[in-house]
């Protein structure tokens, strides 16, 4: 049994913040047979009551209200603070690798290799992440005069999904690829190489906000029980 806690302004909004796969109606609220039982918080006894009464109500999980809470009932919960634009900012354009979640299309392709050990040509399949587009472009020739050409390049088919916070930096690209396939191989995950105009001197940030709730909010605490 997974069992988590969390808070939260209402029961709605802190089973979101635990991340479980279930919903609201699938569980069941326990609190008040929790307070008959004399509401146990040793892990043993909180378990052994959680597994009972999930048993006996034919039910996925439960969850306890152990603070109550109070709903944010304000319209705009928030206060935001501008920053006047004083003054020029300075950028530079930095390489920025972050964690992420994408979504690669691969396509099936054939390519002809030489076999290692007959040294005969043959035909293989291999999957590739890229599509193939003629484009046209334009360039000075020698007399300075426009001319166009056209050129067929590989356009990759990736979808970024979500990023992450960013884990490194680098200036070149070459660099900013080589620092990626290190955190790749230290943390198993997928990696994204942003190109972005970092602020080095003026004013970095352009207002700020905060979340402000009424007066009357207050964050609950509960504790959600699913079955593996």
């Amino acid at each position: 049994m997974k069992t988590v806690e969390v808070q939260g302004y209402n029961k709605q909004a802190a089973l979101e913040a635990t991340g479980l796969d279930v919903k609201l109606e699938m569980l069941k609220n326990a609190t008040q047979a929790w307070k008959k039982e004399g509401s146990p918080v040793n892990t043993k006894d909180l378990n052994r009551f959680m597994a009972d009464y999930i048993k006996k109500n034919k039910a996925v999980g439960a969850y306890l209200v152990v603070d109550a809470a109070s709903d944010d009932t304000r319209l705009r919960p928030y206060s935001v603070i501008n920053e006047t634009t004083i003054g020029k900012r300075k950028t530079i354009t930095v390489y920025q690798i972050k964690e992420a979640e994408l979504a690669v299309k691969f396509h099936t392709e054939k390519k002809t290799v030489i076999d290692p050990e007959t040294k005969e040509e043959k035909e293989v399949e291999f999957q590739s992440p890229y599509r193939k587009e003629t484009i046209t472009v334009e360039f000075k020739n020698e007399d300075g005069e426009l001319e166009t050409k056209t050129k067929e390049v590989e356009i990759p088919e990736v979808k970024v999904i979500a990023t992450g916070a960013v884990e490194a930096r680098a200036d070149k690209k070459d660099l900013a690829l080589k620092i990626m396939k290190e955190l790749i191989e230290a943390n198993k995950k997928d990696y994204v190489i942003e190109i972005v105009k970092e602020v080095t001197d003026g004013q970095k940030y352009a207002g700020y906000g905060q979340y402000t709730p009424s007066k009357s909010a207050k964050l609950g605490k509960f504790l959600f029980f699913v079955q593996e």
